[in-house]
């Protein structure tokens, strides 16, 4: 641990770690926020991906 200053409430081992797991959860939350998004993009594009191939159904969706 570094050194104390000598200013304000010393920073206590027990304070440091839940600080950082605070911050990991944090991280691990927008990583996981992302990768939802990703997942949930994907998962539209099949479904358009499949339409596009599909001659009917893309006539069905885009040339009403």
């Amino acid at each position: 641990m570094a050194k104390w200053s000598g200013k304000g409430i010393p920073p206590t081992r027990r304070k440091l770690h839940r600080w950082r797991v605070a911050q990991l959860k944090a991280q691990q939350a927008e990583l996981k926020a992302a990768r939802q998004e990703v997942a949930g993009l994907d998962a539209s594009y099949r479904g358009i991906k499949r339409a596009i191939l599909n001659p009917d159904r893309f006539d069905d969706l885009w040339c009403q």
